[in-house]
């Protein structure tokens, strides 16, 4: 397997080097490369499944013409280089760190450091047992942190704006988090503690129920925000609006079974949206504090297994995962 790694790496190296790419889009950065997680004891095997991922398929040769044509649309001379397209869809591995060595270097797709933030400065820290706090001081993102990690992920997956729709972009009306984020990368684990307390099954559906809620909040932000910066009614706005209206249901089923002020505020915001950006503009600000105050309840306080269990969540069997 590790003989297989280190192809498909040399693969990526060299898929990089014949695409004379310019680097004028990215700055002199700290990412390392996924490379340095494989060599750890936890991290092999994702990054063995990572690399054959739907995450690198920016290197796919469809996304690769369709890719092209949204570009030219857009008047981006060179996609692997301007950060419309850069930055959800590539990360440029760059960094001196000395356990990096030139073959190693280059673009790839969305990699560990992605979601993780760039680790030089972090990561011999977060190879030491109890020093998780301390990496996230020197940079490493938390992502045990519900809100901030949603957040991170519905700002590429719904972060088409109105030129890129009308390129030809998918809006994100597809994405899920509890599908995307459930499918190969489980990153939490049981504590000793709880498994020792037991009753895993209970604890595993709330964790999900907390994810699939934050999901819907994040749909009826996101969906507010990219009306509200649209120049006008039409397909774009109609179509963010109805999956405004499609999230703002669920949270109504949210809502009843445990209600909370804050958010009854977001379902109540929400509904005045309409597909005129006038309407979203008035309240997306409003629907951000809310949300983040919510979700930050959300993720601190215990809900029920019993509570969760109604609710519309994705099984297994909907989840996304790699391509065979």
């Amino acid at each position: 397997m590790r003989q297989k790694t280190l192809i498909a790496l040399t693969l990526f190296a060299l898929l990089v080097s014949s695409m004379s790419i310019a680097r004028s889009a990215f700055a002199v950065n700290k990412v390392i490369g996924s490379k340095q997680c494989s060599d750890s004891n936890c991290h092999k095997s994702i990054f063995d499944q990572m690399l054959f991922h739907p995450h690198e398929s920016f290197f796919n040769k469809d996304f690769e013409e369709k890719g092209k044509k949204i570009a030219q649309k857009m008047n981006v001379k060179d996609h692997f280089d301007d950060k419309k397209c850069a930055q959800c869809h590539t990360t440029l591995v760059d960094s001196k760190y000395p356990k990096v060595p030139d073959e190693e270097k280059g673009l790839f797709g969305i990699i560990c450091e992605t979601c993780h933030n760039p680790a030089e400065d972090w990561v011999e820290l977060h190879d030491k047992k109890g020093k998780v706090e301390e990496a996230v001081k020197n940079g490493m993102r938390n992502t045990r942190n519900l809100y901030a990690w949603a957040k991170d992920c519905f700002a590429c997956h719904r972060g088409a704006k109105e030129e890129y729709f009308k390129a030809g972009h998918r809006p994100g009306d597809k994405f899920d988090l509890i599908k995307y984020s459930q499918g190969d990368f489980k990153h939490w684990v049981w504590s000793k503690k709880e498994k020792e307390e037991g009753n895993l099954d209970a604890k595993l559906m709330e964790k999900l129920g907390k994810i699939w809620i934050t999901g819907e909040v994040f749909q009826a932000q996101t969906s507010a925000m990219r009306i509200s910066e649209a120049s006008g009614s039409g397909e774009f706005t109609s179509k963010n609006h109805a999956m405004l209206v499609a999230a703002l249901k669920n949270l109504e089923v949210v809502e009843k079974s445990i209600p909370s002020d804050n958010l009854r505020k977001i379902i109540d915001a929400g509904k005045k949206v309409t597909p005129d950006p006038a309407t979203a503009k008035a309240v997306v600000e409003e629907i951000k504090k809310l949300a983040n105050s919510y979700v930050g309840d959300l993720d601190k306080s215990p809900i029920g297994a019993g509570k969760i269990s109604a609710f519309p969540i994705p099984g297994e069997n909907e989840y996304i995962r790699k391509k065979k």
